[in-house]
């Protein structure tokens, strides 16, 4: 999150001074990114006890539930249109972004057998994935540079949670400012939001201290939310349209 207004800070100013009208048509761009936010964890089916060795059991509680989601990096694909009215306020997009995360997650558990006392110990599990989503952007200027948008997609993450990996996709909805540099570059500053469908995986392969001998599959529903920036370099062609300034 630091990060991202760092750089938000930074490109501001030159944006701000040097935007020009867009031209209209159609164009692709790319456009590097760095992201930071939360991923969150539901758990179901979690076992009340779980065999390590002997009559030694070990409860998870609580289950991890939230992480930082650390500083990501990828990058977004993309399509645009920019019809020739209304002064060329609108634009549409069709976009890829792809990522590439990772996070970690506190946990405490209780262990007890027949000979001692029980105890408390806490551990840690390291998230890692890698992200993509695909959707639909509106945006709409309200003045020259400044351009709000909203969008909407679907998002698909493969997981690797502690040692057991899995697939896990859910909607993806955002909003954020688009702020043209010049007439070919513009900077994003956004926040997604993308609820995830429900994943199982292997708790004994999750980590082995919470269930070494245990099959258990422990369904999961994780959701992230981010702060994302990005620097966008189009290559526009125009279509039916001419160059003329407005």
């Amino acid at each position: 999150m630091k990060n991202a207004l760092i750089i938000f800070a930074v490109l501001l100013v030159p944006a701000l001074t040097f935007a020009v009208p867009d031209d209209p048509g159609f164009g692709v761009y790319i456009a590097p990114m760095i992201a930071s936010g939360h991923f969150g964890i539901k758990a179901y089916n979690l076992p009340i006890a779980s065999t390590i060795s002997g009559s030694t059991s070990v409860s998870p509680s609580p289950f991890p539930q939230e992480a930082d989601r650390r500083l990501s990096v990828g990058a977004k694909l993309g399509l645009f249109y920019r019809p020739d009215n209304y002064e060329r306020r609108h634009r549409f997009d069709l976009e890829i972004q792809g990522d590439y995360f990772t996070g970690e997650f506190g946990y405490q558990q209780y262990t007890a057998d027949t000979t001692a006392t029980g105890s408390y110990s806490t551990g840690t599990l390291k998230l890692t994935g890698i992200g993509a989503v695909v959707r639909i952007r509106w945006s709409g200027e309200i003045q020259e540079r400044w351009q709000p948008y909203v969008h909407f997609g679907y998002a698909v993450n493969m997981l690797t949670f502690g040692s057991a990996n899995g697939l896990s996709h859910g909607t993806n909805v955002g909003a954020g400012m688009r702020v043209r540099l010049c007439n070919k570059y513009a900077f994003y500053f956004e926040y997604e939001t993308s609820p995830m469908g429900r994943v199982e995986l292997p708790l004994n392969e999750i980590d082995a201290t919470l269930g070494a001998n245990t099959n258990t599959d422990v369904a999961l529903e994780p959701g992230y939310s981010q702060v994302t920036a990005a620097f966008e370099f189009p290559i526009s062609f125009c279509i039916s349209c001419d160059n003329r300034r407005r």
